[in-house]
């Protein structure tokens, strides 16, 4: 803190450039892992203009960034008129979510919350089952019950091949071909092996062993060939299209290692469709950092790119982004032993060694001996 101090004293005495710094800290507080009414605003008031705004988290699964990101979309939500909240999460899940929060109350909040990630790996399998996150869409379902129903929430991710399967066999049972029964078997049996790997090897340590098991590789072809082969029944609804979409792009997963790498641009397509049905709406979207970047990946010969460049690509200067990490060095503010404190930077201040290789407009850091995870419901 005395570092902050003195340029607060620099400024005053000698108007020097460092007193362009934005920058604060959890002042006297060092129990707080949220922000102060200060620090809310300070963040808020960076990117409130923009078009889409990125909530992205270093980590899945972490208490505090669950607490700051929740501060920060209510904020928007209820300040500042955002109204679409996409989520790094099952497209399928997320439309019960949606249904959720407008008032339907058939939908059980904790079976959804269960369904937004379908792997074995435990952080990813409860990246959304917590009580804080519960909280947080029970809040939206009070704030839009007040508000004729004004935010909605999508998915921009396809990690749950059961619901995708159930509504892809949905729609194409509308069809009045023939052959709709052939299909949906092919249908069902390509969606029990997904399950299968996505309970067995979906822990980014294991999925490499399909393509190293003669048998399970010969079962991904197969899976491969029937889900591409559901290409015909394109076109008869965009839903449709959009869960073909996201099959065809798990499906892929199996038969090219590379085919992960291309994850962002499908997370992005989906993005693009919950913004066309909604053109006015001002967009969160909520995910880790990383797919927020606008960082590339050469592999194999080939560019990869992260969701943000295309974000950036479709909206220019109108999307900014919020990461929300663990302890930043390069901030100033001591962390006494054992205590916890929040800090926010602008980017635009003195401090801006903290964003070379990142596109955040604002950087939040929770500084704490260690950043706890959150309790899984």
């Amino acid at each position: 803190m005395l570092r902050y101090f003195l340029v607060l004293l620099a400024c005053y005495l000698f108007k020097t450039s460092d007193c362009t710094a934005q920058y604060l800290a959890a002042t006297g507080n060092y129990k707080a892992d949220t922000l102060s009414a200060d620090q809310l605003k300070l963040a808020v008031n960076a990117v409130k203009e923009k078009k889409v705004v990125g909530l992205g988290e270093a980590e899945h699964l972490k208490s505090s960034y669950y607490k700051i990101k929740s501060q920060l979309l209510k904020s928007l939500v209820e300040q500042h008129n955002f109204s679409l909240v996409l989520l790094e999460a099952s497209l399928n899940a997320c439309q019960l979510l949606d249904r959720y929060i407008k008032g339907d109350d058939h939908v059980d909040l904790r079976t959804a919350l269960k369904e937004m990630n379908a792997t074995n790996d435990y952080v990813l399998k409860n990246i959304y089952n917590t009580p804080r996150i519960g909280e947080l869409f029970a809040w939206l379902r009070d704030y839009n019950k007040a508000n004729n129903n004004r935010v909605s929430i999508g998915g921009i991710d396809f990690q749950n091949p059961v619901l995708l399967g159930n509504a892809i066999r949905e729609e194409i049972k509308k069809s009045a071909a023939d052959s709709v029964d052939y299909y949906v078997a092919k249908l069902d049996d390509a969606v029990a092996l997904y399950s299968r790997f996505y309970n067995g090897y979906m822990d980014y340590k294991n999925i490499f062993k399909i393509f190293k098991v003669d048998s399970l590789k010969a079962s991904a072809i197969t899976a491969h060939k029937a889900v591409y082969a559901l290409q015909r029944f394109a076109g008869g609804s965009q839903w449709l299209d959009l869960n073909l979409q996201n099959l065809r792009a798990m499906s892929d997963f199996y038969v090219d290692p590379n085919a992960m790498l291309l994850r962002d641009s499908a997370m992005f397509n989906n993005l693009r469709y919950y913004a066309d049905q909604r053109p006015d709406a001002k967009i969160i979207v909520w995910a880790a950092t990383q797919h927020l970047q606008e960082q590339k990946q050469s592999f194999g010969g080939r560019d990869y790119r992260w969701m943000g460049n295309f974000i950036r690509s479709r909206w220019g200067n109108q999307f900014a982004n919020i990461g929300v990490y663990g302890p930043e060095n390069c901030l100033p503010a001591p962390t006494p032993a054992g205590k916890v404190t929040v800090e926010v930077i602008l980017k635009s201040g003195q401090y801006g060694e903290c964003f070379n290789t990142r596109n955040e407009e604002v950087i939040i850091s929770v500084k704490a001996p260690q950043v706890t995870n959150a309790v899984v419901l």
